[in-house]
């Protein structure tokens, strides 16, 4: 599949050496109440906001969002929780579309959380974690120079890297000061023009953009997008708590 070129898009192509950064933060309870009413993961909301901001980006640029517009290069752990004090590479690749051309935010999150089970059932995970596993056992000089040549190789399957860290869920310290709020910032390379690192921390969810200079001036509204993509499933994560609420009051009261 990462033979096959994707739409075209303003998010491919050559990488300058400038950089623009910005970031958002959503409340991680909000994230979580979300899961609770959908039946999703943490991580199923935060690409859900991401395709919500990246549709709005593609109509503001006078793209219809298709399909195929949105593949992204999605890391994920696969580190088991007895394994967590070892520092080596346990990570798998996937690399499901994105549905920006879905415009209904609930069923966008839906088809984000099918589309990753699918991903994860199809062997993508594994054949992942496979990959960074071999490249665990090749000198560092010949895997530092493969993907130094891959990097100038021009690519136009993926568009984007959405990677999603959990951070711890206390504040810290550093030499006796409280840690206010960590943020990530992702790396952009092999023509990807944007990329995201997200980073949960205390009671919060960031999200740091980083793109090509002059391919996004509009970088503060990509994170605007993204607090809005969360708002929303917000609203309708309340408002079916709300109708919980409300048929259980009415069951008691005709009992």
């Amino acid at each position: 599949g990462l033979l096959r070129p994707g739409a075209r898009s303003p998010f491919n192509g050559p990488v300058g050496d400038l950089r623009r950064y910005s970031s958002a933060v959503v409340s991680l309870t909000d994230v979580e109440e979300i899961c609770h009413a959908f039946g999703v993961t943490v991580n199923d909301v935060a690409l859900a906001a991401v395709a919500d901001s990246y549709r709005a980006a593609l109509l503001r640029r006078g793209q219809q969002p298709r399909a195929d517009s949105l593949r992204t290069l999605v890391p994920v752990s696969v580190r088991t929780t007895d394994a967590m004090d070892v520092s080596d590479n346990r990570v798998s690749l996937m690399v499901p579309f994105l549905p920006v051309d879905v415009a209904d935010p609930l069923k966008r999150l839906r088809t984000v959380h099918e589309r990753l089970q699918t991903a994860k059932s199809s062997g993508q995970r594994q054949a992942g974690s496979i990959f960074v596993w071999a490249t665990n056992l090749v000198p560092f000089p010949l895997t530092a120079w493969t993907v130094r040549l891959l990097s100038r190789l021009p690519q136009r399957s993926i568009v984007t890297v959405v990677t999603n860290v959990p951070g711890p869920r206390e504040k810290l310290t550093v030499l006796g000061h409280k840690v206010i709020r960590l943020l990530p910032v992702p790396p952009i390379a092999a023509d990807f023009r944007t990329g995201i690192a997200i980073f949960s921390y205390a009671d919060e969810l960031t999200f740091g953009l980083l793109v090509d200079f002059d391919a996004a001036p509009d970088v503060d509204e990509f994170t605007a997008g993204v607090t809005r993509g969360v708002d929303r499933l917000s609203k309708l994560a309340r408002s079916r708590a709300g109708g919980r609420r409300a048929g259980g009051r009415r069951r008691a009261s005709n009992a």
